[in-house]
């Protein structure tokens, strides 16, 4: 899935205008368009890790220390 930038920077100005890299400080990120991350979940009472369900998030890097910070994809509106 391609994630839409345009929409990704309009919720990060609304929900979170003074987002700051917590390693470096910075204010610069760019959003990783081409793919979205997804947790993998664990069965609670099986233990084995399901693969194929999870939480799909959106990818920030840290333009200066190449930090990555995820989102949920789902409040963001991305899906």
């Amino acid at each position: 899935m391609i994630v839409d930038r345009y929409q990704v920077q309009q919720w990060l100005t609304s929900h979170a205008p003074t987002l700051h890299c917590p390693i470096c400080s910075g204010q610069s990120f760019s959003v990783e368009e081409n793919s979205l991350a997804v947790t993998n979940c664990l069965h609670e009472k099986a233990g084995p890790t399901d693969y194929l369900s999870g939480f799909p998030l959106v990818v920030l890097s840290c333009q200066n220390c190449a930090h990555i910070m995820f989102f949920s994809a789902k409040q963001m509106g991305v899906l």
